[in-house]
């Protein structure tokens, strides 16, 4: 089962401690890691996004519910919350 999420919206000027700090004030359970995507073309900023790592699937399911509420947001901000897509390996016989 997938027990990460893919969190987009955000303000690019956050850091990952600021968002991994929003995200605990909302108590997500068991939260284990937050990985923000940085801008590759601007030193200091984030890409606007972040995969969000739970403990389990359950967990991850609670706080996906609760990050797709149309009226949730961090601070002033609507964000958009789904299941993230599992990281594709091609195979290497191909």
């Amino acid at each position: 089962d997938n027990n990460t999420l893919f969190l987009s919206g955000l303000n690019r000027e956050w850091t990952k401690e600021e968002v991994t700090e929003k995200l605990c004030a909302v108590r997500l359970r068991s939260m284990c890691e937050v990985n923000l995507m940085d801008d590759p073309h601007k030193e200091g900023l984030s890409r606007g996004f972040c995969f969000i790592e739970f403990a389990s699937h359950a967990d991850a399911n609670r706080a996906l519910r609760k990050l797709s509420n149309s009226k949730f947001r961090l601070e002033d901000r609507s964000v958009k919350c789904s299941w993230a897509a599992p990281l594709y390996e091609p195979d290497e016989e191909a």
